[in-house]
Order: C-alpha cells, then sequence, then structure tokens
C-alpha cells in the first residue's frame, strides 16, 4: 500500500517580503501569460498554475493588511491597476533594452561576417574573437545612443525599405 504525502513548507515574511511576492508573482504571471498566448501553447498550463498560485498568495492580503494591493472577480484575486501598471512599465523597460541589445549582436555579427569568412571566425582566437566583437558591437551602441534607428535601413531588391515604407531616398524620413 502506497501512502500519499502532501509536503507543505511554511514561509513567514514580513509586510514588505509579502509585497514583493505578489509583485515578482504578477511579473512572472505577464511573463508567462504572453508567451503561453504568442510563443507556445504548453505554457498555458504554466501560466494557470501561476495564476492560481497568485489567486492563494493574495487570499493572505488581510493577514499582512495588503488589500491595497488587490482587486477580486468572480472569486479570484489579482493585483489590482495599480501594480499592473507598474509591472507593464517594467517588462517595457526589459523588452526595450533587450532589444537594443539584440539588434546591436544581431548588427555586429552581420558586421562581421561580411569582414571574415565563416571559418575564420569560427577559429580564431577566442580572445581575439570576443575583441573584434566588443569593437563592432561599441560602434553600433554608440550609433544608436546617439541616432536611434533613424539611420537603419533595410535593402531589398536594390530599394530602401525603412520599416515597411519603399523609400527613394533616406532624406524623406530625415527630421527637419
Amino acid at each position: 500500500m502506497k501512502l500519499k504525502v502532501n509536503y507543505f513548507m511554511k514561509i513567514e515574511l514580513n509586510k514588505k517580503q509579502y509585497r514583493d511576492l505578489v509583485e515578482f508573482l504578477d511579473l512572472a504571471g505577464y511573463v508567462y501569460g504572453l508567451v503561453g498566448d504568442m510563443v507556445d501553447r504548453k505554457y498555458v498550463s504554466k501560466t494557470n498554475q501561476l495564476e492560481a498560485l497568485i489567486d492563494h498568495v493574495l487570499k493572505q492580503a488581510e493577514e499582512f493588511d495588503c488589500e491595497d494591493m488587490m482587486d477580486e472577480f468572480r472569486g479570484r484575486r489579482f493585483a489590482n491597476e495599480k501594480m499592473t501598471e507598474k509591472n507593464l512599465d517594467t517588462l517595457f523597460k526589459y523588452n526595450e533594452h533587450i532589444f537594443w541589445e539584440k539588434l546591436i549582436e544581431f548588427m555586429a555579427m552581420k558586421e562581421l561576417l561580411g569582414k571574415y569568412k565563416e571559418e575564420e571566425l569560427e577559429t580564431m582566437e577566442e580572445d581575439d574573437f570576443h575583441e573584434k566583437v566588443s569593437e563592432v558591437e561599441k560602434s553600433f551602441s554608440d550609433e544608436f545612443e546617439a541616432n536611434g534607428l533613424r539611420n537603419l535601413k533595410i535593402v531589398r531588391n536594390g530599394m530602401e525599405d525603412f520599416f515597411g515604407f519603399k523609400i527613394g531616398k533616406s532624406s524623406d524620413f530625415d527630421e527637419e
């Protein structure tokens, strides 16, 4: 005969730690929700589990005098609008950082692949490779910091394409 054992853990939190926990869980909920909706449906069950955990944690809000952090709808508790706005702002800042980081990384690799054969890069000493990547990434970082996307152009079939708009010359979008 097998005995089913339930494991429980008691965690002691002060009010600030509780508020932080709720905020972090809510932020994680956005990430899993977006990934489940936009990237891969396999994350939907994780999203549901996280929502249930958030609801469970928020049921303790009164105990911590933190009812101001939550709203309730149809018996389910969730973070209120103020926290939602704060977490969405955090996600926006994170996404913006990742956008620039990845753009710089991809542009640097594209430039290096234009200067060197792939085999040369693969056989290059690790320190030399990282130095070359860092130099090129720094130049793109400086460019984007100074000009944003203003000077970024995509060339397709001999025509410049600026975010989907075919243009004859780059000055069409330059600021006056």
